[in-house]
């Protein structure tokens, strides 16, 4: 692996460490060594507003129990989280584990029948990114809550979200479904709790807002047969056609749509400045992300080059140094830190690199509204950047 000149995003067991130290109920113990812990109170930053910490374990495991495969350290950890009030646990995977072959899931299964203890783990490669590790939380995560019911009327759930932005946008797409009259049942992201998470099965649509989530939807629909579908809504057209989606799904009538003149006359603008200017754009996210960049500049009939962050999606995979080298004088929509390097270049997400204190102020990022505020960013890049 080469040196990361303009660094790198975060791996499989980060982002896992990152979703699931949200829960203060839930405690995240890091079985390795000293000093391997990924417990990085700036990155929780990127996720929380103000990250209590006070759910982080870790065994420290030395030397010797790694070569005796002693797993003593580990139980006295789990005894101590108890004492504290923990019945939900996750035990991190890491490269040690990995590595050596530690059994974690073993180790798992032992304290659950010692205890009355809910303890999980998920496995973790060592090449993998943080979209994989997203992923294999999330389905692990439904595996343990998916049991057949009887789902609540006119609710749904939200899988997805791993970011404060999230956190925000969940709210707008909270606003959306209000619309049509449907109640939340459970926003995995801004949970209160782990136990809450219990509450899955009952909700009658799942909305998937990010695509590592759709193995665990996919869990639901099986044994539930809980319907779901995709938000990856930044423009006024894919918002309304969400709409008329999720009305069909819950057997309602559709809202009608009225003709948003407002923003008509803001993409037309939109328009006549990028046919004067004629930037190249590229546009390196999440496949999420892209997905709703790729939507919004089909509305606009403009072209656009995509590029994804991490591997095995529909779009090609580059890594920051790529993209920057790449860019030139070519227009970036992408990270804040690899926006830093470009000269014209509009942040529209976190990479997590950069810390910054986060303020609950509704500033959506998806939607009709995401999309008005992407179109005044362009402008006055393109007309004064």
């Amino acid at each position: 692996m080469g040196l990361k000149k303009y660094g790198c995003m975060p791996t499989a067991r980060m982002q896992m460490f990152y979703m699931t130290a949200q829960y203060p109920d839930l405690g995240i113990l890091d079985f390795s060594t000293r000093g391997h812990a990924v417990f990085n109170y700036g990155h929780l930053g990127w996720t929380n507003p103000m990250p209590s910490g006070e759910n982080l374990f870790s065994a420290q495991v030395s030397e010797s129990d790694l070569i005796t495969g002693s797993g003593k350290k580990l139980f006295s950890a789990v005894d101590e989280m108890m004492e504290r009030g923990y019945r939900h646990i996750f035990l991190m995977p890491s490269s040690i584990s990995e590595v050596m072959g530690i059994d974690l899931e073993g180790y798992a299964a032992e304290v659950r029948e010692r205890t009355d203890v809910d303890i999980f783990t998920v496995k973790a490669k060592l090449n993998a990114d943080f979209y994989q590790g997203a992923e294999a939380l999330y389905t692990a995560l439904v595996q343990g809550f998916a049991v057949p019911c009887e789902p609540l009327p006119f609710t749904y759930n939200i899988l997805g979200g791993h970011r404060y932005s999230d956190r925000i946008n969940h709210d707008y797409l909270a606003e959306l479904m209000g619309r049509l009259g449907m109640k939340l049942n459970v926003d995995v992201q801004n949970s209160p709790s782990f136990r809450e998470l219990e509450k899955l099965p009952y909700g009658q649509i799942n909305i998937v807002t990010n695509d590592y989530a759709l193995k665990g939807a996919e869990i639901l629909k099986k044994r539930n047969g809980t319907p779901y579908i995709c938000f990856h809504a930044l423009s006024m057209e894919t918002e309304n056609q969400f709409f008329s989606s999720v009305a069909e799904l819950v057997g309602m009538e559709p809202l009608n749509m009225e003709d948003d003149r407002q923003y008509e006359m803001l993409a037309e603008q939109l328009k006549n400045i990028l046919s004067v200017t004629s930037p190249e754009i590229v546009c390196y996210a999440d496949v999420d992300m892209l997905r709703g960049l790729e939507g919004f500049f089909t509305g606009l009939d403009y072209p656009a080059t995509y590029l994804c962050s991490h591997q095995k999606s529909r779009y090609p995979y580059a890594e920051p140094e790529d993209v920057i080298a790449r860019c030139g004088d070519k227009l970036l929509l992408s990270y804040d830190s690899v926006c830093s390097y470009v000269s014209k270049a509009i942040p529209i997400d976190e990479s997590g690199l950069i810390y910054r204190i986060h303020i609950p102020v509704q500033d959506h990022t998806v939607g009709k509204e995401g999309a008005y505020r992407l179109i005044r960013s362009i402008g006055q890049q393109l007309l004064h950047g």
